[in-house]
């Protein structure tokens, strides 16, 4: 049995507001030869509760999984205690297959482990005093379900101490981490560690994929600043104060370190300011410590630090790129233009098209920052720039992916405020093998927007879906957003048709069923009619069976038959989509069912990839 994914799609159900007892015999439906979903759905029609359900197969749920669900259960929040208890399960597994694809990596598996043991613990922590266990049984849940004896051995030892003592500190083993101690610690004295416990296990296991994605002194340095820098936003998130965060932080440096020496609270206290502190610990270059400096003077520290964290995790790239992410991230903060150019290039008072005009941008590139020298937003051209250089990054095969460039780059343009004449002939001078599309929107349009309706534009050659898309986002005065939506759905297409052209039809069909639903979901969010999405999802969600499916619906339903009959009369689609399509209808909100199933098979697919997968 996959009790990640059973976990996540009972959850995703029961947040749905569908009753549980349902929810379970859809599942065990779907699958026949899962005994384990058999059983639980006879048990829950039964009368007997989740929890108890549950306890029954302890071979596959631990034990802090059935203590959330029953204290879900007794406090009637069991919608958000199965949803942390699916999600603690779901990176537990997560990590294990991290650990597994850098386990052979010399020198390191002792490290990694301990990482992945520490982000582990801190989940489950957190999830048991979010869900409402008392502390002290949390610590002895979690206990349970650690394999390694050392810990295992601390965490009990930590049980004994505030069982005693009343407070963790009197504990005589630390447990598993400095930083991790210190801060159960704090939070056993303020009462704010479940808050406390989920960011740090959100920055440990940051800090476990960045280690066993990179390689290289350069890219160490990278690591170490931005991991530091997330653990800094986190704690001041939970509003640590910045000397109690720069001390908690100084423990997971030796002794002899600069890092340790720059965060002593002497220091501190002596009054200088974050960024001159930080400027002697050698982590930060000198135009992240500008920044640093700017937020503290304008009390954004936290935004500072995570932003500089989301920053570092993608490496710089070939020159023009690397420079306009770094310029578009220095905008981002409203640094003065003289001071991003002589920090980046060395020179000052010269416009930044000019300076990076002969560096490999494209004529698309160009052209938006042109315009953003222009008269228009400066900042929204970077950022528009370094959007589209982050979808080439995803999508190597640019000749396979002209259709979501296409996207990308004219929803940049429009954020922009162009004209959509120039905005196709930027578009047309960057991707010439869309040239005879772009020839075919003039003509549908004959350069008046106003005519951007979904049936001109289809009869023009476009996808239906995307001319659904761009006639519904005119109308609504949203096509900017309606095309960035649409891009999105187009590389999520592209993404898991690549990843699964290798593997069986049923992996195919499930991506083509989450294409769809991401697709059609967008399209009702967007204002178009149920007929138009209808239409424009049945063809070319990438699996021929899918599509023919679809097209039989779209005519049984424009018949006047209801769509979940429609849906369930097709055996090619699975139980669980067609009981979503199913409450959807029954609940009237359609698009939000569609778009929270195409959420549930992307996340099973492994569409959401995190750094370095």
């Amino acid at each position: 049995m996959d009790v990640v994914t059973y976990s996540r799609r009972l959850a995703a159900c029961v947040n749905a507001g569908v009753p549980v007892t349902e929810a379970a015999a859809v599942l065990a439906g779907d699958d026949p030869t899962n005994s384990v979903a058999r059983d639980l759905a006879v048990r829950l029609a039964a009368g007997e509760p989740l929890a108890g359900a549950l306890r029954r197969h302890t071979e596959w749920f631990p034990p802090y999984f059935i203590a959330l669900v029953e204290a879900g259960e007794a406090g009637g929040w069991l919608d958000s205690t199965l949803a942390a208890a699916a999600a603690e399960l779901a990176r537990t597994d997560d990590a294990e297959r991290r650990l597994c694809r850098g386990w052979r990596l010399p020198g390191r598996q002792r490290q990694l482990r301990q990482l992945a043991t520490v982000a582990r613990t801190c989940g489950r922590l957190a999830a048991l005093a979010e869900g409402g266990i008392p502390f002290v049984e949390a610590l002895e849940l979690t206990a349970a379900s650690v394999v390694d004896e050392p810990v295992r051995r601390s965490l009990r030892a930590a049980r004994r101490a505030v069982e005693e003592t009343g407070s963790l500190a009197r504990s005589r083993e630390p447990l598993l981490s400095p930083l991790l101690w210190r801060v159960l610690t704090l939070g056993s004295l303020t009462g704010t560690f479940p808050t406390i416990l989920h960011e740090l296990g959100n920055c440990y296991e940051y800090e476990l994929a960045l280690r066993l994605a990179g390689r290289g002194a350069k890219a160490r340095r990278r690591i170490a600043t931005a991991v530091f820098a997330r653990k800094f936003a986190a704690l001041l998130r939970c509003g640590v104060p910045v000397t109690a965060s720069m001390e908690l932080l100084a423990a997971e440096y030796p002794e002899s370190s600069p890092e340790r020496k720059a965060l002593t609270r002497p220091q501190a206290d002596r009054g200088y300011r974050l960024s001159e502190l930080l400027a002697t610990s050698g982590l930060f270059e000198e135009w992240q410590l500008d920044v640093i400096d700017l937020a503290e003077t304008d009390g954004r520290l936290e935004a500072a630090f995570q932003d500089l964290a989301d920053y570092l995790v993608c490496p710089d790239e070939a020159t023009a790129v690397g420079a306009i992410r770094k310029l578009a991230f220095l905008g981002r903060w409203a640094v003065d233009p003289g001071r991003i150019a002589l920090r980046v290039f060395g020179v000052s008072n010269q416009p930044f098209s000019r300076l990076i005009g002969s560096r490999g941008l494209s004529e698309l590139d160009a052209g938006l920052l042109n315009a953003g020298e222009t008269g228009l937003d400066r900042n929204a051209a970077l950022q528009a720039v370094e959007g589209l250089h982050t979808l080439y990054r995803e999508l190597p095969d640019t000749v396979q992916a002209d259709d979501c460039c296409f996207l990308a780059g004219w929803a940049a343009t429009c954020r922009l405020g162009l004209a959509i004449d120039v905005a196709l002939d930027l578009l047309e001078a960057e991707l010439p093998r869309m040239a005879e599309c772009i020839q075919s929107i003039r003509h549908a349009i004959g350069g008046d927007p106003a005519r951007l309706t979904s049936k001109r534009l289809v009869r023009a050659g476009l996808a239906p879906w995307l001319a659904v898309g761009i006639a519904a986002g005119a109308a609504s005065d949203m096509l900017g957003d309606a095309l960035e939506r649409l891009a999105a759905c187009e590389r999520i297409r592209l993404r898991r048709r690549r990843a699964s052209l290798l593997r069986g039809g049923p992996i195919r069909r499930r991506a083509a069923l989450a294409h769809a639903s991401r697709v059609a979901g967008t399209l009702l969010g967007l204002g178009a009619t149920f007929e138009d999405a209808l239409e424009a999802v049945a063809s070319g969600s990438g699996d021929h069976m899918t599509d023919h499916a679809l097209h039989r619906v779209y005519l049984a339903v424009a018949q006047g038959t209801p769509l979940s009959r429609a849906v369930a009369a097709e055996p090619v689609f699975p139980m669980l989509w067609t009981a979503w399509i199913g409450w959807g209808e029954q609940t009237g909100a359609l698009g939000d069912h569609l778009l929270k199933i195409a959420d549930l098979l992307e996340m099973e697919l492994g569409t959401n990839r995190s750094f370095g997968e």
